[in-house]
């Protein structure tokens, strides 16, 4: 489910980068739909996964029986989702749009790195003035960081080739490392809000909020780090 979303992230960027290639609208919003709905199901498995564990071993250092986990089955609804004429048109759409095609315009085109240029310069600015203000930010507007900088990522990626490899290196380094420290923070946030939406919390979900409340504040503080070494990354599109 993850690797779906994130390959549905991965194409959104795509289009958004390569802008100047014509892609059929239906498809994009096809695409956009789908990855909105899948993500209820992948926030389910961050709370379930990633700190359930945790949680359960800090409640026994203090004296408290943890809920017992019982594996939770396979999500039905998602199975459903993919199998639906929605999902399996857009999947044939997709492959469809995949076949090359000849060139209409007998202009001479404007040379791919000028063009992947402008984008790659307006994403960094925006994701380099959130990173600067990070003490400021409200949760959604880190969450908002956090998706600019893997577009970010992505776009870069999909142009390596175009550019000077040692410099695309040296840029993807502090890039992917602030998009790590921002999915954690991210993660730890998902499970809160879930934990909130609750309607009735016992002791066990109260510890858990705390402990999550805890683990969000520290992660925040130690992302200074990866904030600053991506602010001063040396751009490679110039």
């Amino acid at each position: 489910m993850h690797q779906l979303r994130v390959g549905l992230r991965r194409l959104r960027s795509a289009w958004q980068l390569f802008d100047f290639i014509a892609t059929d609208s239906a498809l994009i919003d096809s695409a956009s739909a789908l990855f909105r709905s899948l993500g209820v199901a992948r926030d389910q498995l961050v709370v379930d996964a990633a700190f359930a564990a945790e949680i359960r071993h800090s409640l026994e250092g203090v004296g408290v029986e943890p809920v017992p986990v019982h594996p939770r089955r396979h999500d039905a609804s998602s199975t459903e989702l993919l199998r639906s004429e929605t999902t399996q048109s857009l999947l044939l759409g997709l492959i469809e749009a995949s076949v090359e095609r000849g060139l209409d315009s007998d202009a001479a085109p404007t040379p791919v790195a000028e063009c992947l240029a402008r984008p790659l310069k307006r994403w960094h600015k925006q994701a380099v003035v959130d990173a600067k203000r990070f003490a400021e930010l409200d949760d959604a507007q880190r969450h908002r960081l956090r998706k600019r900088v893997k577009r970010l990522r992505y776009a870069v990626e999909f142009s390596a080739g175009l550019f000077e490899r040692k410099a695309v290196r040296r840029y993807l380094k502090p890039l992917r490392a602030l998009q790590e420290r921002l999915g954690a923070i991210s993660d730890v946030i998902v499970a809160i809000e879930a934990l909130r939406a609750t309607p009735e919390r016992d002791t066990r979900a109260w510890f858990a909020l705390g402990w999550l409340s805890a683990r969000r504040a520290a992660l925040i503080e130690q992302a200074g780090a990866e904030l600053k070494a991506f602010a001063k990354a040396d751009v490679f599109w110039r």
